[in-house]
């Protein structure tokens, strides 16, 4: 039964595919056929139809997998809306920001400045807001794989008893770099990558991860693969 299951999760391609993430064996020949992709995307190479389903299911992989983890389920959801090219906000939990430790720092600021304005005036701006960041933590391992650049805002309410609501919001355009960014800036294509780690690179070292660029992730948006979204999360603080 257990087995059905797997395969109806991981059809086709994807059930071999899965094992190989997962266990890191066989993960030579996915990077080699990663390999040969990337230098494709590179030079903005056309991609055949079996290009683009060997992508398909590699992505999906990683969603599929991610979902089925506790610390990566978030970062799982976020890669299925990519994947869905609906390209509509997507509200995630708070968990991926709370549980993160640079953004409670960030969180902490906004919170100062909050009520230096009203101890000072007793009254507070309609709102505030962080300069863009890099959200990713090694505090939250959801965070370092699901979320990227965004900002944080606070839109602070006097509430009963002269105590401040503060309803806070978190934004992450889900947006990968594109190679030709990263030439530009770095004068190389591979300049932004992800290790994705598996059982194997877990016991000898994280060199035995599958080495996957960013823009890869970018490109899928070109090949009608997926679709960039504004990724977001809300919650309320009482102070």
């Amino acid at each position: 039964m257990c087995c059905l299951v797997y395969f109806v999760y991981f059809p086709g391609r994807q059930a071999v595919m899965a094992l190989s993430l997962a266990s890191g064996l066989g993960i030579p020949r996915i990077q080699a056929e990663v390999d040969r992709l990337e230098a494709k995307a590179i030079k903005n190479a056309d991609f055949t139809a079996a290009g683009k389903h060997y992508l398909r299911a590699l992505f999906s992989c990683f969603a599929k997998g991610g979902r089925l983890t506790i610390v990566l389920r978030q970062t799982g959801a976020i890669m299925d809306h990519y994947l869905s090219s609906k390209g509509t906000p997507y509200k995630t939990g708070t968990r991926i920001f709370l549980k993160n430790k640079k953004v409670q720092g960030r969180m902490a600021g906004l919170r100062k400045r909050v009520l230096d304005d009203f101890k000072k005036t007793g009254k507070v701006r309609d709102e505030y807001s962080t300069p863009t960041f890099y959200l990713p933590d090694p505090s939250n391992l959801d965070s370092m794989f699901g979320l990227y650049y965004g900002r944080l805002l606070v839109r602070p309410k006097v509430v009963q008893g002269g105590r401040l609501r503060l309803e806070w919001r978190a934004e992450v355009p889900w947006e990968w770099p594109t190679y030709e960014s990263q030439i530009k800036e770095y004068k190389n294509p591979h300049a932004k990558h992800t290790r994705v780690p598996n059982a194997l690179s877990l016991i000898k070292g994280k060199a035995f991860g599958l080495l996957i660029d960013d823009g890869l992730g970018e490109y899928l948006v070109r090949l009608g693969l997926a679709k960039p979204f504004l990724l977001y999360g809300e919650w309320e603080e009482l102070i």
